[in-house]
């Protein structure tokens, strides 16, 4: 068997550890060689898992000159808008050194043919196509609303960006590694790369055509990798977590819910505001609102940042240590009826996997 290509990938931001965690689980023909994020980040120098304040994963993030070692390059999203420019000149650099480019960033129509055109001048491969089976689901017939035959899980959380791509991609992994076919739907373009589906562009629909295209998705995966078991990461907020930070309402979840019921639900929340009547009631509210219970929770190493939170009137958090949450969970879990797990550990991850496959069985 040949060699993994030498993958680069950029701009590497806190919520793309898990995409390098679990990358090995997914994909043999390449390994990530260089983690790059862009300057003034903080993170440059550091453990790729500091931003997320875990404990060392062993592999440093470094700046985007690390581009020469490497036989390909990765554009994991956009960044921000500052770095466009910085990002489209980092392709063409690639491109002109031979070195295989996969994007994952929104460019325009101008930028995109203008990096095609170039890339067949040099002969050099530039993939950036992605969402595609999104963007199907706008022109398929509807008839009526499709059953998938593969259990779901649904994983969400009460705060955006609160471990759900982790829970996600480490679940997908823990199956996987049992034999099982996975399908993942993800909110992350670059996981496309993983081989999931990505559907980024479902905040721009109705919500009845919202449900009517998610349920459309699910279909298309379904038939197209006949799976075992079908993950999906749910956007937004589940709840409103008080008067001032509101979230979304729980809106996306409940599009979700009208488009395909889940067979499981895993929900990431703070560990200091968990207890097991917490547990009980927010398990019964969404059994209520949604027509699905909490079945597990995952309590993030995470805490409200009670003054940006005042200051920006939107929920914020701030990362704890990894090793004060862990104490959390194994205290919680003695009273609690519902299974709740740190599912960023191994072990509670084939825990929770075991679960899961007992429960829907």
């Amino acid at each position: 068997m040949s060699e993994p290509k030498r993958l680069m990938i950029y701009p590497f931001q806190p919520a793309d550890v898990p995409f390098v965690k679990y990358f090995q689980a997914f994909r043999k023909d390449f390994r990530i060689a260089h983690i790059c994020a862009a300057p003034g980040t903080g993170l440059i120098g550091r453990d790729y898992a500091y931003g997320c304040a875990h404990e060392p994963l062993g592999q440093t993030v470094e700046d985007s000159g690390a581009l020469a070692g490497s036989d390909a390059l990765l554009i994991l999203s956009e960044g921000s808008a500052e770095l466009h420019g910085e990002i489209c000149s980092l392709i063409m650099q690639a491109l002109s050194a031979g070195k295989e480019v996969f994007c994952y960033a929104r460019l325009t129509e101008t930028e995109r043919d203008e990096l095609l055109q170039f890339s067949r001048e040099k002969g050099v491969p530039f993939h950036w196509e992605y969402g595609q089976d999104w963007n199907r689901t706008a022109q398929a017939e509807y008839r009526y609303m499709y059953k998938p035959s593969a259990p779901v899980v649904f994983v969400g959380g009460i705060v955006e960006d609160m471990d759900q791509r982790e829970i996600l991609l480490g679940m997908a992994a823990a199956f996987r590694s049992r034999g099982l076919k996975v399908s993942v739907l993800s909110q992350s373009p670059s996981d496309e790369f993983l081989g999931c589906c990505s559907c980024r562009d479902l905040r721009e629909a109705s919500l009845t055509d919202g449900a009517k295209r998610i349920n459309r998705l699910f279909k298309a995966v379904e038939q197209r990798e006949f799976p075992d078991i079908i993950l999906a990461e749910l956007p937004g907020t589940m709840i409103r977590f008080n008067d001032m930070a509101v979230g979304d309402f729980g809106g996306y979840a409940y599009l979700f819910s009208q488009a395909v019921q889940a067979d499981y639900c895993i929900c990431s929340v703070f560990p200091d505001v968990y207890s097991r009547e917490f547990a009980e009631s927010l398990s019964e509210d969404f059994r209520q609102r949604f027509n699905f219970p909490v079945d597990a929770f995952h309590l993030a190493n995470c805490l409200m940042d009670s003054v940006e939170t005042i200051n920006r009137k939107t929920l914020c958090m701030v990362r704890i240590g990894h090793e004060k949450a862990a104490a959390e969970w194994r205290a919680l879990r003695k009273s609690a009826d519902i299974p709740c797990y740190d599912l960023t550990q191994e072990a509670e991850r084939e825990r929770c996997a075991e679960q899961i496959l007992n429960t829907l069985s």
